[in-house]
């Protein structure tokens, strides 16, 4: 088995404020490709409608990184960059663009 694993998170802005996150995201994951060489991928998407996709999620951006192995991602989570997002946006509600998300770990 390979120890490589993928996260995939999903992200519900507040009202007026998607384009402003998807910028955000856009901008974290240039950064973390270019400073974690074990970042494999990183991928920043959005929701689109399509005639073969009949679901929808309350959740319009998604993330999709890829990580050499567990230490990578836990390493990828305290870095500056992140430390940087995650006090920007859940340690000050009111200044926050995020209403809700979620993140889930996978093995590959």
């Amino acid at each position: 088995m390979s120890s490589q694993i993928l996260v995939v998170s999903e992200w519900l802005p507040k009202e007026n404020q998607e384009e402003a996150l998807f910028d955000s995201f856009k901008k974290l994951a240039k950064t973390t490709l270019e400073k974690e060489k074990e970042c494999l991928k990183y991928h920043v998407t959005r929701q689109t409608a399509h005639p073969a996709s009949k679901g929808e999620s309350k959740y319009p951006i998604l993330l999709v990184q890829e990580y050499v192995n567990v230490d990578a991602f836990n390493h990828h989570c305290t870095s500056e960059h992140v430390a940087a997002f995650t006090q920007s946006q859940f340690e000050q509600p009111e200044k926050s663009m995020i209403e809700d998300w979620r993140c889930r770990v996978f093995n590959i």
